[in-house]
């Protein structure tokens, strides 16, 4: 609550600033008219009073670089700062420095500069807002640029032509001044032109909403340009209250042209990143924090809870796991800490059934690989018990020939030859068996038997 009061205040100060600045700038203006003043003090309040005007749009063009999160709206947008402050000083010349009338006429051409590209930059600015940053504007806003070009060389050259302002024709060119004159058929397309931009830049940023809350608000942008509308027509038929009172068409218009979009950015229409303190606070589930370098909160979220300056210096190095089941992060920021905490007790069961679900499987392997040791062990026996099979019938007809000659040496003489002849057939038998048996198990194995 002390950050939203903070904020409320800031805001509250702001405005105050502002009000001020314009209404002291109001106070110099009535001073220096019907004589209040002697002579002498006429164009010192007239400086102090541009220089009013002036710091305060500079200001404004500032907060909008903080502002302002599009990076080319922000650009459009200070482009915009940056014609009313060019048309400010245009005034100022023309007013308060210079005393020639052809200067001075010039300077009052240059009047149209801003009042012409203000409201098409105003189209630009609309057509960007919820674009990518990559993206490029269309080229046929090239026609927006050609037509505001086209009507302000008109103007600036309308000393050659009078297309714009008509001056009488018994004055000479150096004596055209904008006490005297009248309206041409390109002054009313110029007036129509920047109507026209004003209105489409607004019906674009409308359209382009996407903030509910705001659309009770749709009507508020409107509120300056159409004020600006009546104004150029007011001060077109020159009523005696308004040119007393509301008589400077530079300050004015710039004034409503600056509130325009200040409206917009205030509604939301123009991304910003203002009231993100509210947003902070909206945050709920995960206790955010703000806080300084001595660990003192600025900003909070409404759920968020209290942590004893002892848990936050321990969370700096590594997250902290609370009883709870949560986590607590601590992220060092420009002039303090970020806190908040993730709940991790989905986390945490998932684990435990992991571990559950490992020890299982871990069992099951185990299972596994003592039935196959058992399974290979018996395959091995039945394999052997098999070759051994084989091996016996490929040569059962020479063992029982062994034997049958082994009993008739057991019958003979042992010195006879007949018993040396059965005795080498014996030998020639077991080399047979054993040659048998050799053939028999490379066959088996599938080995290649050399030729030699």
């Amino acid at each position: 609550m002390d950050a939203a009061n903070g904020s409320t205040r800031k805001y509250s100060r702001t405005l105050s600033a502002v009000f001020l600045t314009i209404l002291s700038a109001f106070i110099c203006r009535q001073l220096t008219k019907n004589d209040i003043l002697p002579p002498m003090f006429i164009r010192p309040l007239g400086l102090i009073r541009s220089i009013l005007y002036m710091g305060l749009f500079f200001a404004w063009g500032i907060t909008l670089k903080r502002r302002i999160v599009h990076r080319v709206v922000r650009r459009y947008l200070i482009g915009v700062d940056g014609l009313i402050l060019f048309w400010l000083i245009v005034r100022t010349l023309k007013f308060h420095i210079l005393t020639i009338r052809f200067a001075v006429r010039y300077m009052w051409y240059l009047y149209y500069l801003p009042m012409l590209f203000i409201p098409m930059c105003g189209v630009v600015i609309a057509l960007l807002l919820g674009k990518p940053l990559d993206w490029r504007v269309p080229k046929r806003t090239f026609i927006l640029w050609g037509v505001t070009l086209l009507l302000f060389l008109f103007v600036i050259t309308n000393d050659l032509h009078q297309k714009v302002f008509v001056f009488p024709t018994d004055q000479g060119f150096f004596e055209w001044s904008d006490k005297d004159y009248g309206y041409a058929t390109v002054y009313y397309l110029a007036i129509v032109w920047q109507i026209i931009c004003t209105l489409l830049a607004l019906f674009l940023m409308l359209r382009k909403c996407r903030v509910p809350q705001t659309r009770r608000l749709m009507t508020l942008p409107l509120i300056p340009p159409a004020l600006a509308i009546i104004y150029i027509y007011a001060y077109w038929n020159r009523y005696d209250w308004l040119m007393t009172l509301f008589g400077d068409l530079t300050v004015t218009q710039s004034i409503l042209y600056a509130l325009t979009f200040e409206i917009c950015i205030q509604c939301r229409l123009i991304a910003s990143n203002m009231r993100y303190d509210e947003l902070f606070r909206a945050v709920t589930g995960c206790s955010a924090q703000i806080t300084d370098n001595d660990y003192n909160v600025r900003y909070a979220a409404l759920d968020a809870e209290p942590f004893s300056r002892e848990t936050l210096v321990s969370s700096e190095k590594t997250p902290i796991l609370l009883p709870d089941h949560r986590l607590l992060y601590n992220m060092p920021i420009n002039g303090g800490h970020a806190i908040w905490t993730e709940d991790v007790s989905e986390l945490i069961k998932r684990g435990v059934e992991t571990q559950e679900v490992k020890a299982e499987l871990e069992e099951r392997n185990s299972l596994l690989r003592y039935e196959y040791t058992r399974d290979k062990k018996r395959r091995k026996i039945e394999e052997e018990n098999r070759l051994y099979d084989m091996l016996r019938n490929v040569t059962q007809q020479q063992i029982d020939k062994i034997a049958v000659r082994v009993d008739e040496y057991q019958a003979s003489d042992k010195n006879s030859d007949e018993a040396r002849r059965t005795l080498a057939r014996i030998a020639v038998l077991c080399g047979f068996i054993k040659r048998r048996r050799h053939l028999a198990l490379l066959n088996y194995r599938n080995y290649d038997i050399p030729a030699a």
